[in-house]
């Protein structure tokens, strides 16, 4: 019984992580389409410079937190 209980405490961890990294995957695809409204998706697929996509990023982070 002490091995079940402990094994439900795992997963209940686990899932708790997966639910954090969901929400952090909601806020990026949230942001690509806020980018893609705003047409700067195109221009950075076209530059294909992943540090500005980065940079971009960071910014609208940074932006949100303020």
């Amino acid at each position: 019984m002490d091995k079940i209980v402990g094994e439900v405490g795992d997963l209940k961890t686990h899932i708790a992580t997966i639910i954090e990294q969901v929400k952090d995957s909601k806020k990026v695809n949230d942001e690509v389409k806020k980018w893609k409204l705003m047409g700067i998706g195109a221009s950075l697929a076209l530059l294909d410079q992943p540090e500005l996509h980065l940079a971009l990023r960071r910014q609208t982070l940074s932006n949100a937190a303020s």
